[in-house]
């Protein structure tokens, strides 16, 4: 059976249509697989599904929402970078990390909740998420990469886990609302 979805499959055919439902028994969504995909605005995942890949969806700005399955454990990447529409993402506790640059650019997104699964957020993870204004993290974040929450604009107060190690270079540069 079917346990991946790689770029070719909708680079054949064309368009992605608005609505997207991943099959049951997929369990990776490969890189760039939906990349570009503007006019995705729906995409449900399989409860088989565990890893999305790096620019899995990067530029789909269509896309409102996402609920993740329980089995995820990673998203990777730029996985959802630029997807200015997204507003609410539930990170599920399978995850452990949150690598770089994997909402980036979300400019619609509002709120976050790190689960206590995660112990690193890559850098640029959040950067320029302008309209994000609440962030719970996990108690268990050892790290934090390098802007990891830049050009937040929106956010006016976060609190830093005793679990982190650091705080690296321009973790919170041009938060405007942190006093």
């Amino acid at each position: 059976g079917m346990v991946i979805i790689g770029k070719s499959l909708y680079e054949s055919k064309g368009e992605t249509p608005a609505s997207v439902a991943i099959p049951e028994g997929i369990i990776c969504v490969c890189s760039e697989a939906f990349k570009g995909q503007g006019k995705l605005t729906d995409v449900t995942f399989p409860e088989s599904l565990e890893y999305i890949s790096d620019s899995a969806f990067e530029g789909c700005t269509g896309i409102t929402s996402v609920e993740f399955p329980e089995k995820l454990q990673s998203i990777g990447d730029y996985a959802f970078y630029g997807c200015t529409s997204l507003t609410e993402i539930t990170i599920p506790d399978s995850v452990t990390n949150i690598w770089s640059s994997t909402f980036r650019g979300c400019s619609s997104l509002t709120e976050i909740t790190i689960p206590e699964s995660v112990t690193k957020i890559g850098a640029h993870a959040f950067d320029s998420c302008v309209s994000l204004k609440t962030v719970q993290l996990s108690d268990n974040i050892t790290e934090m990469g390098e802007s990891a929450f830049y050009r937040c604009l929106s956010l006016p107060e976060i609190t830093l886990p005793a679990s982190l190690t650091g705080i690296s270079a321009h973790m919170f540069e041009n938060c405007e609302g942190l006093v």
